[in-house]
């Protein structure tokens, strides 16, 4: 078999590796027999019953707040608030609900998408069962003039019913892999909605303390200043670490599917040498092959879904609608040694694209993301580490100012990493995102002798070499990895034009006392209201 087209190049740059070849499936004489449990009569796809849709998201309301007593307890209990914030915010709670939420109204549009599919595949098998028994009439038989052509039609029908079994099966399993996945993020958005709250409810406790202790001012100039810089930097931290996360999952997707693409092209390769008086051995060897590939393949688009808006320059939508095309006709293909070879060619081109994804993903990742990461977040550890010991000074000297007590500076002590600064961020892993194959069984095995047949298992694949990094493709633009740098930088001017022009109204004013000198105090929870208003607009357009 011949391979004719080849894929577009997604980035001008030198390509390291073959792109997949188009799959032709050519019509010979030889009869292909679908196997036994294939032949099933077919019924009416049943969807899954409705999930549970996600409920829109709202602050809950705050329960009610205790007074603020300025004693000597005080700076104990805000310590203690602050290292639960500071917690909840190195999980990245907020930036992590938004992907869990589009993550889930990704899913749900390709299960739309895939339920369409899945019915016309059915139609397609249906009308492919009609055309191999219209041959079996002996009317039809009789209308060819002789027995090799009839034959030849006949090997031509059956091999379009096989393909067809095929292809159902396949959009099958995706469908259900897609369901699981989205119950999985159902129940993960509701864990991240938990946290909002909690995180909600402690940074209401903490204004409350602030504003009662500063009289709804702030304690000094520079409390101000560090809190200007502080959120700035805290914006920029959220979206660099919901990047890593993002890309670190898809580094493991792409690894994983990378694994199935080395197994199935072994056990692809193991095939042509067993012998054909195993039948039920070869037809594992097939279905193996098929199960991996078809893993391999939802794992690359789950890694695209997980970036989206990053165009891959390996294992593009085309190269991978190659290889499904390519599976669809396995059956087929395990019959005939050109038809196996060309079927090999094409696994062994995506394995190797897929192999070279990995590299570049994890280029961006080494090369650019964490370089740019582990910059902002020392950054923002440091005005944090400053604007959490001006605050604590101020506490202490209005502690001591009310009641005269002269509180011990250590009782507010942290433990070294309870603030973040040695703390490694923590990843939030979809583990459950990662496609397995299908396992098969003795039940699985064509024929009245449901017994596995003795099939050894395949050495452990050899790994593709990777391609030279000067080779890989470009990285994304920063824009393209952490959102919107120019809306990013206006707002970092607007803030420091505010804090410029704040420093001066203070210096002009003297004389003036520190309330009228000092903007009213800005509410940590403004943040999670504009994340409240964020999730309702993105709600509001599914």
């Amino acid at each position: 078999m011949g391979c004719s087209s080849s894929v577009p190049v997604a980035h001008h740059h030198s390509d390291p590796q073959p792109k997949p070849k188009e799959h032709h499936h050519h019509k010979d004489k030889h009869q292909h027999s679908p196997p036994q449990q294939q032949q099933q009569q077919h019924q009416q796809y049943q969807p899954p019953p409705p999930q549970a849709a996600v409920t829109p998201f709202q602050l809950a309301p705050q329960r009610p707040l205790a007074k603020v007593e300025v004693n000597g307890q005080l700076i104990e209990r805000y310590a203690a608030i602050e290292r639960q914030i500071n917690a909840l915010e190195r999980q990245n709670v907020v930036k992590n609900h938004e992907q869990v939420f589009r993550d889930i109204q990704q899913l749900e549009a390709k299960m739309r998408e895939t339920r369409e599919r899945y019915a016309r595949c059915q139609a397609e098998t249906r009308k492919e069962q009609q055309d191999v028994a219209k041959l079996q009439d002996p009317s039809v038989r009789n209308f060819f003039g002789d027995q090799a052509a009839f034959e030849q039609q006949y090997s031509k029908e059956q091999e379009e019913y096989l393909a067809a079994l095929n292809r159902e099966e396949m959009v099958k399993k995706e469908l259900d892999s897609l369901d699981l996945q989205r119950q999985q993020r159902m129940r993960e958005t509701t864990s991240l909605r938990s946290s909002i709250e909690e995180l909600n409810q402690l940074c209401s406790e903490q204004d409350h303390i602030l504003k009662a202790v500063f009289e709804g001012s702030y304690g000094s100039e520079l409390e101000y200043t560090l809190e200007i810089k502080c959120d700035d930097l805290a914006d920029r931290v959220e979206r660099i670490r919901a990047a890593k996360d993002k890309w670190a999952n898809a580094y493991s997707m792409l690894e994983t599917a990378n694994s199935q693409f080395a197994y199935a092209v072994q056990r692809w390769s193991e095939l042509r040498n067993m012998p054909g008086s195993n039948p039920n051995g070869r037809y594992q060897m097939a279905v193996e092959t098929r199960n991996y590939l078809c893993a391999a393949l939802q794992n690359v688009e789950g890694a695209q879904r997980i970036l989206n808006g990053i165009k891959f320059p390996y294992c593009a939508p085309d190269e991978m609608q190659t290889l499904r095309k390519a599976v669809e006709y396995i059956f087929c293909d395990m019959n005939t040694p050109p038809r196996h070879a060309h079927a090999f060619d094409c696994y062994s081109a995506l394995y190797k694209r897929c192999h070279a994804l990995v590299q570049w993903v994890k280029y961006v990742i080494d090369g650019t993301i964490k370089k740019d990461h582990d910059k902002v977040e020392a950054e923002f550890k440091a005005i944090q580490r400053q604007l959490r010991e001006e605050r604590m000074k101020l506490i202490h000297d209005k502690i001591h100012q009310v009641t005269g007590e002269q509180v011990d500076m250590k009782a507010d002590d942290q433990p070294k990493n309870a603030a973040g600064e040695d703390d490694h961020q923590e990843e939030i892993k979809h583990e459950h995102s990662i496609v397995q194959p299908d396992v098969i069984s003795a039940a699985d095995m064509p024929g009245d002798k449901k017994e596995m047949p003795d099939v050894p298992p395949p050495p452990q694949p050899v790994a593709a070499p990777p391609p030279p990094q000067e080779q890989l493709a470009p990285p994304p633009s920063m824009e393209d990895l952490i959102g919107d740098v120019k809306e990013i930088q206006k707002r970092h001017e607007k803030d420091m034009e505010e804090l410029r022009k704040t420093q001066e109204n203070s210096r002009a004013r003297a004389d003036a006392s520190l309330e009228a000198q000092l903007r009213e105090r800005r509410s940590r929870q403004a943040r999670l209201r504009v994340h409240e208003e964020q999730m309702q607009q993105m709600e509001s357009v599914q």
